[in-house]
């Protein structure tokens, strides 16, 4: 039997943004095993930040909302828990590695200093303790023990990341939600700390949430992609499901067009036209319809349903002959 580590379940989220309510996260569900990872693709405003926001439950308190849905870690509803209690599963159970290094270290305080404040928030250790587990998560990570005392600004972007990973995993989470984790680094960069979020997860058997705008990351990473647009997940299934299947959303196959391929002799990219919707002004119907290649007169009026064929899900009118659910 596999064990579920986290279950998203219609999740809505909304911001509010003076007079309007921006609607970010807009009914999507998503389950995840232990030891697996799901990676969530979209561009930039598809609502991906948020959902981990959610997650962690670290949205705005002024200005985000979760309306409705159920976010369960370990089969406990995350949104019913207390400011204690969430707190105390942040960092240990649950960690988190935003999207730019350069802005999630405080530049006035050593690595040392920031590693070792993450695991007295959630332990008792001795100081030295605490030293030897600081150094041996920089030597997983790849970096001497030597620079602990260092501050940021004397390490590289790509060593500024490397840090940011040490941090999130010193205490030995369950599940890791990576936010873009390799955005700002160059390709060489980039892959080794690929490689090494590969490493580490299977050595600690830890579950991840990838976040990323890059399908080639996620074929080397994930188990399972949820591509996310608006708001919602308009496609999602096993890395075969998504890489290999003879069915997708019309904005999955625009991803995959909107990428070199070195097999393709076109000397032109296929971009997908258009911009993502208002999104306090959603549109009725499909909110892909403007874009869509395959626009018909019901997307502009009714809102599709999953076409569902065991754990592959598309939200396409185009599908409707087939097998639907809700």
């Amino acid at each position: 039997m596999s064990e579920k580590i986290l279950e998203i379940d219609n999740l809505t989220v909304r911001y509010k943004s003076g007079n309007a309510d921006v609607h970010a996260v807009n009914g999507i569900s998503i389950s995840l095993e232990k030891g697996k990872t799901v990676g969530i693709v979209g561009e930039t405003g598809a609502g991906k930040t948020t959902t981990s926001l959610s997650i962690m439950n670290l949205l705005p308190e002024r200005t985000g909302r979760i309306d409705s849905g159920t976010i369960k870690f370990k089969g406990k509803e995350i949104l019913d828990m207390d400011y204690e209690t969430i707190r105390s599963i942040r960092g240990k159970e649950i960690s988190m590695i935003f999207q730019d290094p350069m802005t999630s270290l405080n530049p006035i305080f050593t690595v040392h200093e920031q590693l070792s404040e993450a695991v007295r928030m959630h332990s008792n250790l001795s100081k030295e303790d605490i030293d030897t587990k600081v150094k041996n998560v920089l030597n997983m990570v790849g970096i001497s023990e030597n620079r602990m005392n260092n501050f940021p600004h004397e390490f590289s972007g790509g060593m500024k990341q490397r840090v940011v990973i040490a941090m999130a995993l010193i205490n030995e989470p369950e599940l890791l939600i990576a936010d873009e984790p390799t955005t700002a680094l160059d390709v060489t960069i980039q892959a080794q700390v690929l490689d090494l979020m590969k490493n580490l997860k299977r050595a600690l058997n830890t579950s991840m949430i990838l976040i990323t705008h890059d399908l080639g990351v996620v074929s080397e990473m994930c188990d399972e992609v949820a591509i996310m647009y608006a708001g919602q997940i308009v496609e999602y299934g096993s890395l075969r499901d998504i890489y290999k299947g003879d069915k997708h959303h019309p904005y999955t196959v625009g991803l995959f067009g909107s990428i070199p391929n070195i097999k393709d002799k076109s000397k032109r990219l296929k971009p997908i036209s258009g911009l993502l919707p208002d999104p306090t002004k959603l549109p009725v119907g499909c909110y892909f319809q403007d874009r869509c290649p395959h626009v018909m007169d019901k997307c502009r009026t009714i809102h599709p349903k999953y076409y569902i064929n065991d754990n592959h899900k598309i939200l396409c009118h185009l599908f409707e002959e087939d097998k639907h659910g809700q």
